[in-house]
């Protein structure tokens, strides 16, 4: 009899150290993923990417005289340059002007302005005598923007665009243009000239 109690408590032991080297309680499992960083795909995972390089574009008629108002200088180069380097600048706004005024068709661009600011007048005029056609946008150096503007032959019309390019004021820009356009005959085209724009930022 003493026998049979004595294997009772040997058993009752050896079940008390299994228990003690279970695996944790359910109060005492890892914790879940911690859910408070951003997660992809929410509002605020990202910072906005930029849009592009979008340049607004509105145009202006001429006035009663025929001619646009404002200014559009930068593209002039003036009389009494004296230093080598002056002369240098004068030779390339002429060099772009005289290719841009009397090489391109349809539109011939007769005066351009950039500024520091960001902002731009460019002055062109409808060199083709067939028909009116229409300016369907601008690609200023990479910064492109969509228009309407019908220019009847012969017509001058400045156009103010903005967003585009930042140069330094005092120093020379050069900015390569393609202006997109539908024909007379409303064929979708391109005009690029062999050179950029260049002249001295506002």
């Amino acid at each position: 009899m003493r026998l049979f109690w004595i294997s009772i408590l040997v058993v009752a032991l050896l079940f008390g150290c299994i228990s003690e080297q279970s695996p944790a309680s359910s109060s005492q499992q890892p914790a879940p993923p911690d859910t408070s960083a951003q997660q992809p795909g929410t509002a605020s995972s990202a910072p906005a990417m930029p849009t592009g390089n979008g340049l607004a574009i509105s145009s202006e008629k001429p006035s009663s005289t025929g001619e646009p108002s404002g200014t559009a200088e930068g593209s002039k180069c003036y009389d009494g340059a004296k230093s080598i380097d002056e002369m240098r600048v004068c030779a390339s706004i002429r060099d772009s002007a005289s290719l841009w005024i009397g090489g391109v068709k349809p539109y011939a661009v007769i005066g351009h302005r950039f500024s520091s600011g960001g902002d731009a007048r460019i002055i062109v005029q409808n060199m083709d005598a067939s028909g009116s056609s229409t300016i369907t946008g601008l690609d200023i150096a990479g910064y492109s923007g969509k228009t309407n503007v019908a220019v009847q032959p012969g017509e001058k019309i400045a156009l103010a665009v903005t967003g585009t390019p930042k140069c330094k004021s005092g120093e020379l820009y050069s900015y390569p243009l393609k202006i997109s356009y539908l024909s007379s005959s409303g064929e979708a085209q391109t005009e690029t000239g062999g050179k950029p724009l260049v002249g001295k930022c506002a």
